[in-house]
């Protein structure tokens, strides 16, 4: 079936959507075509002069909304921090090794797609919502912190009002509060607003299995550790990403564990 007959067969099924005539339908359409749709004006003006008013007007209609592309997405790989302008001036503050994936056109939806952890200050106005493997988050205007990787999900309010939606729980946050996913459900608790974080280079754990500290050591100096078992060790703590000595030191020695660096690969070994 040629390009022709595909477009009269499919509009055997439309029914004329207003009584105007193609010039009328085509100059109140064509302000919103994309370049990319400029082949359905070609098609009308070869066409149009065999069709009836009514009938040419609803074909351009229903080719419009088979060709209008999708909003174009733009994604974000950060191999360390970066701070990125979203469409309404929002701000999402990515850490190191993490993707966003987000539509650059926001009129109709603040979506945000998220593979690893960011905090996000969001300017009132629709919904926004923050979409991981394990859970979602929406709020109006606010600022959250979300980790999302792997197995682990955890979102940190610091302003305004948190939902967070995972395993068919939902929970509200307020300042201070966290939600945490773990074999249970969503577990809620609280941390300090005012304490430093990751942002400032500033890691704190608690009760973190010790396999994901030290996955965040490589995440923050690009290195690559190879560790003992770490099965049910946990850390609590932190560590800064100003030196990779003393973040290794200050996990390590702890834990009772010791370290070899050569170049960017880090042997930890127990004694």
């Amino acid at each position: 079936m040629n390009e022709k007959e595909k477009y009269q067969k499919a509009l055997r099924n439309w029914e004329p959507p207003f009584n105007k005539s193609t010039d009328q339908a085509w100059d109140e359409l064509q302000p919103k075509l994309s370049s990319d749709t400029v082949v359905v004006q070609g098609f009308f003006q070869k066409y149009a002069g065999r069709l009836a008013m009514g009938a040419a007007a609803a074909v351009v209609l229903m080719v419009v909304l088979i060709n209008l592309p999708s909003a174009p997405l733009k994604q974000i790989a950060a191999l360390e921090q970066e701070t990125i302008q979203l469409p309404d001036q929002s701000t999402m503050i990515l850490n190191a090794h993490s993707t966003a994936t987000y539509a650059e056109r926001w009129k109709d939806e603040r979506t945000v797609e998220l593979d690893g952890q960011a905090f996000f200050k969001v300017k009132k106005g629709e919904t926004f919502t923050v979409k991981t493997v394990k859970g979602n988050v929406e709020v109006l205007g606010t600022e959250f912190d979300v980790f999302a990787r792997g197995s682990s999900f955890r979102v940190q309010c610091h302003t305004g009002k948190v939902k967070v939606m995972a395993q068919n729980t939902e929970l509200i946050l307020l300042p201070g509060q966290t939600a945490e996913l773990d074999e249970k459900g969503l577990v809620q608790s609280t941390f300090d607003v005012q304490q430093p974080d990751w942002r400032r280079g500033e890691f704190y754990f608690k009760e973190e299995p010790l396999a994901n500290v030290f996955a965040e050591i490589e995440r923050q100096f690009n290195v690559q550790l190879t560790l003992p078992a770490m099965d049910n060790r946990y850390f609590t703590g932190r560590f800064s990403n100003r030196s990779l000595n003393e973040a290794l030191e200050t996990v390590c020695l702890p834990m009772g564990l010791k370290y070899t660096i050569n170049g960017n690969r880090i042997q930890i070994s127990t004694p």
